[in-house]
């Protein structure tokens, strides 16, 4: 069957995105539509872990036999078993999701020579974001990815599966690395509910790459050099503020 129109027989569509996993049972990739019947990729040699959309299929009645193509969508990681190696999202794909998003990068910072510390920010939002890369021994992975959520003085349920770090009424911080969800950036971002005010908290911009004696105000200074500076104003940050206690306890940007 060829899928010209949007179809949707058994909860399978040309317009959805779907999750693209490794199967645990054979190593091969499959996916699942949204009533749990899983879809059994004939193609999936020449596909990758990540998100793929419906080319064509056959429905059966235990399965759906389909042809996909990947498409860049979410965040996404997985633990290959049979290699033992993790398959992630290239961080250039990330880039490119995350502009479609809506996001802007304001800082960059090398950790090393293979790894990066990078922010972006979505200035309509109050979202920002924080990525610092893992690629060692040949890996090409991630040691976190920080997605930092206002909301309008409402706290929510949380869940170990969201990837949750910590929080208040007023803003949480996901590490998506650790989301088990299909979706885990657009899961992150739909907590938002039109709120951008950080009610003077701050991003934590220090990286594994600065150990563990940290200057927590000189980190934090790095915000100073975003492409968009008043961003600390613009999602109500209190810097002044923040230096302020850094600097009784010891700490200074200088």
């Amino acid at each position: 069957m060829n899928m010209n129109d949007t179809i949707d027989l058994s909860g399978i569509s040309a317009d959805k995105v779907y999750r693209i996993r490794r199967s645990k049972k054979n190593g091969k990739l499959i996916s699942y539509n949204e009533y749990g019947k899983v879809i059994i990729i004939k193609n999936w040699k020449s596909l990758h872990v990540g998100y793929g959309k419906v080319v064509s299929f056959e429905n059966r009645e235990n399965c759906i036999l389909a042809t996909m193509k990947n498409v860049p969508y979410d965040f996404y990681e997985e633990y290959n078993e049979k290699t033992g190696e993790v398959e992630a999202v290239p961080y250039e794909e990330l880039t490119r999701i995350l502009q479609e998003l809506g996001f802007t990068h304001e800082y960059k910072e090398d950790i090393d020579k293979d790894n990066i510390f990078d922010v972006w920010a979505n200035l309509n939002s109050g979202v920002l974001i924080t990525i610092e890369t893992w690629n060692q021994d040949g890996e090409r992975d991630y040691n976190s990815v920080k997605c930092y959520v206002p909301v309008s003085g409402c706290g929510f349920g949380m869940r170990n599966s969201s990837g949750f770090s910590y929080g208040t009424s007023y803003l949480s911080c996901f590490n998506i690395v650790h989301n088990t969800r299909d979706f885990p950036l657009r899961d992150c971002l739909a907590f938002n509910n039109g709120s951008m005010d950080w009610h003077g908290y701050t991003p934590s911009l220090w990286h594994y790459g600065e150990g563990h004696d940290i200057n927590y105000a000189k980190a934090l200074a790095k915000i100073r050099k975003f492409a968009d500076p008043d961003i600390g104003e613009r999602f109500n940050m209190q810097l002044d503020e923040s230096f302020a206690a850094y600097a009784k306890n010891g700490y200074t940007a200088d």
